[in-house]
């Protein structure tokens, strides 16, 4: 049995079904270039210092107190994402932890979500978010 695989003929294209893009070449350009230092620190910097830790227990907060000693290797992690368009698998784990809302929990509304993921994917996340942004009125209607 074949999962997640298309019945479509392998040869069909999504531009065959002419659906008018709604972003222009410069606006793809921006998405995909490579960010600058300065775009890499707001995106941290503007990250809430108190959201949950990552897997190494080490939040976005670390990365700020210490931002002058990684900012270098820090950037450097981030700009190979946006030159190779892959990420690391080690970047991309998410560890999932369920926080009771209340005492003898024995639903699964009785709990919340967290996930915890790590800074620089967040990071990149947020770099492209704010790009993005700007672009919304021009993909949703």
């Amino acid at each position: 049995m074949a999962w997640f695989k298309s019945n479509q003929p392998s040869n069909s294209n999504f531009l065959d079904l002419q659906i008018a893009s709604g972003i222009s070449h410069s606006d793809n350009l921006n998405l995909i270039k490579i960010p600058s230092m300065t775009e890499v620190k707001q995106s941290v910097f503007s990250i809430d210092s108190t959201k949950t830790p990552d897997l190494d227990g080490f939040g976005v907060g670390f990365s700020k107190h210490y931002w002058n000693l990684i900012k270098n290797d820090f950037y450097q992690c981030i700009s190979k994402f946006f030159t190779r368009g892959k990420m690391l698998r080690q970047i991309n784990h998410t560890f999932v932890a369920l926080i009771p809302k209340r005492e003898n929990p024995s639903e699964t509304q009785h709990f919340r979500l967290v996930s915890l993921c790590n800074t620089v994917y967040k990071t990149i996340s947020k770099i492209i978010v704010n790009r993005l942004r700007p672009l919304l009125d021009k993909l949703v209607s």
